[in-house]
């Protein structure tokens, strides 16, 4: 028998789609990193209870979000990185802000404080009103997929779902030295990088291990608007394994397998 074709309602489309760009606790993070980053923040906290399906904490010290555009900004389609379909060729960002939060207030139950509170359930607006805050912004994300059965089924044990957000933190701080970063779960602190002046001392701190650290060759290349720079282990410390293996372009972490093997 063959049914009638719809539209799907809006609240409807609107959280399939989200389901497909916040696929687990780690790309959570991994939108929200990034927001605090183009944030101007150099301080980030986050806080995760559950490997972050229960509910997790990004609090940056950046320049926060107006109040008046705070309902704006977790609604589809609207972004303060582009605004002509010529910007598409000129990205300097991370990401759209908005995108990301309108997605992942879909799939949670969303608390925005901002010098002001939006908390969302589900994708509708419950209270928007001024508190008390100091400079930055605090995301707070609870209950992942609660509406979405199908999608929080399919998430492995939180052991797994925590790698994947150690892994998405660890890569975020090793490409932005500039910036204090914590993470903690459940109220215990994983791994906290203080502010470094270049990009080797925090790879330093992530590294943990003077001998690897010793061991690594330093290389930097520029040609006309291309640079290049790495650090690379010498024979002595050469493994089969691709861990500790980082690409990153334009500050974005990328997978190469050319370059990989």
């Amino acid at each position: 028998m063959n049914k009638k074709i719809m539209k799907l309602p809006e609240s409807v489309a609107n959280r399939i789609a989200a389901g497909e760009v916040i696929e687990r606790p780690a790309s959570m993070l991994k939108e929200l990193l990034e927001n605090a980053v183009e944030s101007g923040a150099d301080n980030i906290e986050v806080l995760v209870e559950e490997a972050g399906i229960k509910s997790m904490i990004v609090e940056d010290n950046g320049d926060g979000i107006r109040f008046e555009e705070l309902p704006l900004a977790i609604t589809h389609h609207a972004t303060s990185k582009i605004y002509s379909i010529e910007d598409l060729d000129s990205i300097y960002t991370l990401g759209f802000r908005g995108e990301a939060l309108a997605s992942i207030s879909d799939v949670t139950n969303l608390e925005i404080i901002s010098k002001s509170e939006d908390e969302n359930h589900g994708g509708k607006i419950i209270t928007h009103k001024p508190a008390a805050a100091s400079k930055g912004t605090k995301i707070i994300a609870k209950n992942l997929f609660f509406n979405i059965p199908a999608r929080y089924k399919f998430l492995k044990h939180t052991t797994r779902e925590f790698y994947l957000i150690k892994e998405i933190f660890d890569m975020e701080a090793l490409v932005q030295p500039n910036i204090s970063m914590k993470l903690k779960n459940n109220d215990k602190i994983v791994h906290s990088y203080l502010k470094a002046n270049s990009l080797k001392d925090r790879i330093e701190d992530y590294l943990d291990d003077n001998n690897i650290f010793s061991n690594l060759i330093e290389t930097n290349m520029e040609k006309e608007n291309i640079s290049i720079y790495g650090l690379f282990s010498n024979s002595k410390i050469s493994q089969s394994m691709r861990k500790n293996n980082f690409i990153f372009l334009n500050n974005r972490p990328i997978e190469n397998r050319v370059i990989y093997y």
